[in-house]
């Protein structure tokens, strides 16, 4: 009975946490988070299912966790102030996760993910029209959910769902390869610049996988064409930058780079925020200054429009300025070890036959939230919060070939 319970909420947390993501926004991080909450007793009461928690990816996220409410505590203007830490209780999901889903794991649970991940992209899109094509909304916001951090969910899950192509076997493979086209579908809806950008890294690392798997010939001719299909990408992207928002992208990065100028008062107000975050932080390098006090710390920096035009904003629309403003050097390494620790586990991972796509999913995940921690950020909406732990957890306990239960211990070196 108490395994048939353990079948059926680790199948709910990867539902919440793949389909979920677009679908219902929000609420899929709290829905996880309950039955992960829920299933913690258990998972203490019993030798085997703590064993499966002590992992050095748990210390990790326990150690991001740590730093983050260290730096609140000694930044506090006042006991309330500590509070915020609870923002990122989320890091410490990954324990009862990895805990949960690791005793499913089997052969074919990367293919199982990639499905999951693939029906989510799908989702994502299909509410994305309905949103746009038939509420006649500007761009698609969501269900609990915010335009930015739903388009980044969609990208993240339409790559996650090319796992397939590298865990699966002959034709049918390539039906994995829609999960881009899905993800592109939806940044064009959502008209967000930092999902083109998302699409264009992502793009080149499942390439390079790609070419990884080939050998001799192959590899080389498959390096030109990609080079090719590169080259017509960017000059798709420029031709129809007036048309479509989100393509717009790369001229505003060019157009900043070589002249020093914001294309736009959107881009205007971003680097206003990045420059007064910076300036925050030299003010208070080492604890920062804490959650709404970085964004006040860092407006006197601003032009007076801008200074208007973000009252009671709580972050600064960078993930890097975001953590050094907000808890200085103890943010920033708080931001590494959360961005990297899914790339750590799934390195040191057994290699098994899941282990290419199981590299290659921790590899999607870390270049999502960093490139789009360029841009916006990633921990003032739940969805993403919790997105990042549950999901390395997914990876490093459910998609490998044998369950933990069957396997030798795990140690800490």
């Amino acid at each position: 009975m108490v395994n048939r319970l353990e079948k059926l909420a680790a199948w709910a947390v990867l539902g919440l946490l793949l389909i979920g993501a677009d679908l219902i926004g929000n609420l899929s991080a709290y829905g996880y988070s309950i039955i992960l909450l829920a299933s913690l007793p258990l998972m203490l009461t019993s030798r085997d299912r703590r064993s499966r928690m002590m992992r050095l990816e748990s210390v990790s996220y326990l150690l991001a966790f740590l730093l983050l409410l260290t730096a609140f505590v000694l930044s506090a203007q006042a006991a309330s102030d500590v509070q915020y830490a609870g923002n990122f209780l989320f890091f410490l999901m990954f324990m009862p996760a990895v805990s949960l889903l690791a005793a499913n794991a089997g052969p074919k649970s990367s293919l199982i993910f990639a499905s999951l991940a693939l029906l989510g992209a799908a989702c994502a899109l299909i509410w994305a029209i309905y949103e746009v094509n038939i509420l006649g909304v500007a761009r698609v916001v969501g269900f609990v959910n915010l335009t930015n951090p739903y388009a980044m969910a969609a990208v993240m899950l339409g790559f996650l769902a090319t796992m397939g192509f590298f865990a699966g076997r002959g034709i049918s493979r390539f039906v994995f390869l829609l999960g881009p086209v899905l993800a592109t579908g939806t940044a064009l809806l959502a008209g967000t610049r930092s999902a083109v950008v998302m699409l264009a890294g992502l793009g080149v690392l499942f390439l390079a996988f790609w070419i990884w798997t080939l050998k001799g010939r192959s590899r080389f001719l498959a390096a030109g064409t990609v080079l090719v299909g590169l080259i017509l990408a960017i000059v798709v992207s420029v031709v129809f930058a007036d048309d479509l928002r989100a393509l717009s992208a790369f001229n505003t990065i060019a157009v900043f780079l070589g002249q020093g100028e914001a294309i736009d008062y959107s881009t205007e107000i971003r680097l206003n925020l990045y420059y007064g975050g910076l300036q925050a932080f030299l003010e208070s390098p080492i604890f920062g200054h804490g959650w709404w006090h970085h964004v006040e710390a860092a407006r006197p920096y601003m032009s007076p429009q801008v200074q208007a035009d973000t009252v009671r904003w709580s972050h600064l629309h960078n993930d890097y300025v975001n953590f050094a403003a907000l808890a200085g050097v103890m943010g920033l390494l708080a931001y590494l070890l959360y961005m990297v620790t899914p790339i750590i586990g799934a390195t040191r991972s057994p290699r098994d036959s899941q282990y290419l796509p199981r590299l290659y999913g921790a590899a999607v995940l870390a270049l999502c939230y960093a490139i789009f921690g360029l841009f916006d950020t990633s921990f003032s909406m739940e969805v993403l919060l919790g997105f990042g732990p549950v999901c390395a957890a997914a990876l490093l306990g459910f998609c490998v070939d044998v369950p933990s239960r069957q396997r030798p211990k795990a140690n800490l070196t």
